[in-house]
């Protein structure tokens, strides 16, 4: 049996896989890459993720934490509530999503 995990928090990288998987038209997803180096931690961001992050990224969709050292984008960290509003609001706005 498969483990979707239903009643676990939902990460970042976890957030924009979906959304990608739901949103990215064709080709989109090859096109972006999964370079995240304009992210301070982008390095942190798992394999799989990588080029769903990236895909967020360019569509505005995750924009990373203002830090002294630059943008951080916390892929790993669970998205709060507030953060994951904002970016399914994004996503609407966008038409990512209908």
């Amino acid at each position: 049996a498969l483990d979707f995990a239903a009643d676990e928090p939902v990460t970042l990288e976890q957030l924009a896989t979906i959304l990608g998987r739901l949103g990215a038209a064709p080709g989109e997803l090859g096109a972006a890459g999964s370079d995240l180096s304009a992210f301070v931690d982008g390095a942190d961001a798992s394999e799989w993720s990588a080029p769903y992050l990236k895909w967020a990224a360019d569509k505005g969709l995750v924009e990373g934490y203002d830090e002294p050292a630059g943008k951080r984008l916390a892929p790993g960290e669970n998205a709060s509530r507030e953060r994951a509003a904002t970016v399914l609001m994004r996503a609407f706005d966008k038409g990512i999503l209908k």
